[in-house]
């Protein structure tokens, strides 16, 4: 009986373990001014499901040391829907100019929703309507093929 339990509870630690060490470790993808190509940094989070994607994003939104991301940007609501990723901010999110740093910022905030499973798309709204950035890009049921390095 002793062994019985004893392999039980090495049966949960070890799955209570592995459900920790998958459950805290993602990828940041980010670019600096004069590169095209994605670097990743890794972020411990601990959270679970969309509180994940939650967080990530709010680390991406305050990291100065980030390029190409607007700081400040609120983060109203963040839901899958299907295959899709909607993150619904603030209008801080258009707070920067030019085509290149449109670009490259759709491009971040995108890689980085296609990193959870389930995820092939990507829409982002300000104040609940599709954000149009200030050189015309809108990422609305943006398929994953777009961004992918």
């Amino acid at each position: 009986m002793k062994k019985v339990i004893k392999f039980l509870l090495f049966i949960i630690f070890a799955v209570l373990l592995k459900e920790n060490a998958l459950a805290d470790e993602l990828n940041l993808y980010y670019m600096l001014p004069d590169e095209d190509k994605f670097r990743i940094r890794q972020e411990n989070i601990d959270a679970k499901d969309i509180k994940k994607i939650f967080k990530l994003y709010e680390i991406i939104f305050s990291d100065k040391d980030l390029y190409f991301i607007p700081q400040n940007v609120k983060i109203y609501n963040v839901r899958v829907d299907g295959e899709t990723l909607v993150l619904d901010v603030s209008e801080d999110i258009f707070s920067f100019s030019g085509a290149y740093g449109e670009t490259r910022l759709t491009s971040i905030l995108v890689k980085n929703a296609l990193q959870f499973d389930g995820v092939n798309k990507v829409t982002i709204s300000s104040n609940g309507e599709n954000a149009v950035f200030p050189e015309g890009t809108v990422i609305a049921n943006t398929a994953a093929a777009c961004y992918n390095d």
